[in-house]
């Protein structure tokens, strides 16, 4: 979903929560930049919703079906957290890990 605001996005993403539909925020917060790449590797997969502005992620291509080798990233980085591999101090620089629902499927 485009939209022309940051206040805008923040607007139809909370309304879609109201509705119980979970979406990806893109736009210029920087609470969101960290993540900014990932949102839009998996934007075009099916049962994402993602809102962006119209300047959010340009110069970049949406990959139908997501993007399977920042998925995998994602996962790995994860689980390098998950197992002590990355210390706290160098996890709080990372973005956030998503909720393992994110995933389209269990990767083990």
């Amino acid at each position: 979903i485009g939209t022309t605001s940051v206040i805008q996005s923040e607007q139809i993403v909370a309304a879609l929560a109201e509705e119980g539909i979970k979406a990806e925020l893109l736009n210029a917060s920087p609470e969101n930049a960290a993540r900014e790449g990932e949102i839009i590797a998996q934007a075009g997969r099916a049962g994402i919703v993602t809102v962006a502005t119209n300047m959010a992620g340009r110069g970049t291509d949406i990959l139908l079906g997501g993007c399977p080798s920042t998925m995998s990233r994602i996962k790995v980085r994860s689980v390098l957290i998950d197992e002590g591999v990355i210390n706290k101090e160098e996890a709080a620089t990372l973005p956030p890990t998503p909720a393992e629902e994110y995933f389209p499927c269990p990767i083990n």
